[in-house]
């Protein structure tokens, strides 16, 4: 028998390693973990996005096209975004007798509300519109520095072609995307306590994490919708319909104009980039507007079942005693603001560079 003995120094650095690997992951406080859990699920979808279009990239050309479609978009959706984070919350991240049930509900799987389901149905329409005035906006800027975006490859035609392109494009995205960027991501930010921040700095890695410099700025846009949404509804599930709908019309259009099918033509009616812009920009009226009656809505829901609460106030100036100020629910108690550490901002910052400097690219590739 060959007995293999390893240097001190091997033993030592492996020790080391997994003692730090402990400390920095098993041992942290719930909020640290969860918020360096984020980070890392959000790098690893950059690095496999890259990843998975170098693959793609290697695949013979004999090899059909649905194939590679289908191993890039199931790999991302199903790999990348679902499986990677649950897969880390159940060996890294997951708080003595947490399940992966509780895990659900704070990315907002759980129980939707039925007046975020309506919001949403009704918005997927003119939140399609929008995001197509705001993509004529960036290509107008694009043409300006001499950018001329690659046109898309015809869906092929037939029913089927178009089921499979429903699913590889609006369902499957639809649904992990939402996860992703809505729920994980989401939850590690709320240790912030700042649903401006959270619902910003969402969108903002929802547009560079397509890594894409044409979609950037539509998905940056529509990343704000979908992080309003999942924000005021506590639950991903409208941003959900909202996403497959828009991913799912553009694809329906698309195909209708290839199949001949009712609504095939209505792009050829509009003249030019200006007509989009100008549509667009009533749609995002009609956004906005159901936006700010959705707020509305939960705003009185709150209201109602919080008591009515009466605060002393006095004169700042003179110390007399005031008229009491009706407010309704407890005065909401200032929390701790969160500090993340330098290495935790290291993993978040990695990633947004990373997302970032991949878009960049694809805009420098096409212009030099």
């Amino acid at each position: 028998m060959i007995v293999i003995r390893r240097p001190t120094w091997y033993n030592g650095f492996m020790e080391a390693a997994i003692n730090g690997a402990a400390g920095m992951l098993g041992h942290r406080p719930a909020e640290s973990k969860k918020f360096f859990y984020g980070g890392i699920c959000l790098l690893i979808a950059e690095l496999g996005l890259v990843l998975l279009r170098v693959l793609v990239a290697l695949i013979p050309d004999g090899v059909p096209e649905i194939v590679s479609d289908l191993i890039f978009s199931g790999v991302l959706n199903l790999g990348v975004m679902c499986a990677v984070p649950l897969l880390l919350f159940l060996y890294v991240e997951r708080p003595a007798g947490a399940s992966v049930k509780t895990f659900a509900a704070e990315i907002g799987l759980g129980k939707p509300d039925r007046a975020g389901i309506i919001a949403a149905v009704v918005l997927g329409i003119p939140f399609y519109v929008m995001t197509l005035g705001i993509s004529a906006i960036f290509i107008l800027i694009f043409l300006l520095f001499g950018y001329f975006p690659s046109s898309v490859p015809p869906i092929d035609p037939g029913v089927g072609a178009f089921l499979l392109a429903i699913l590889l494009t609006a369902v499957l995205p639809g649904i992990f995307e939402e996860i992703l960027y809505r729920g994980v991501i989401r939850r590690a930010l709320n240790v912030f306590k700042s649903d401006t921040g959270v619902i910003l700095f969402t969108a903002l890695c929802f547009g560079l994490g397509h890594q894409y410099i044409r979609q950037t700025g539509y998905t940056f846009v529509g990343g704000l919708v979908f992080a309003y949404l999942a924000v005021k509804t506590r639950s991903i599930w409208p941003s959900v319909i909202v996403h497959f709908i828009n991913n799912g019309l553009s694809v329906y259009l698309e195909a209708a104009e290839v199949n001949g099918w009712p609504g095939g033509q209505i792009f050829n009616s509009v003249e030019n980039l200006f007509a989009f812009i100008g549509i667009g920009i009533l749609a995002t009226g009609v956004v906005v507007f159901i936006l700010y009656f959705l707020t509305a809505y939960y705003k009185n829901k709150e209201r109602e079942k919080a008591e009515p609460t009466y605060i002393r106030q006095y004169d700042p100036v003179t110390g007399a005693q005031k008229p009491d100020l009706l407010v309704y629910g407890a005065p909401r108690a200032r929390s701790r603001e969160y500090r993340a550490s330098a290495f935790e901002k290291t993993v978040w910052t990695a990633a947004v560079i990373l997302a970032a400097l991949n878009t960049a690219a694809t805009f420098f590739w096409a212009v030099i």
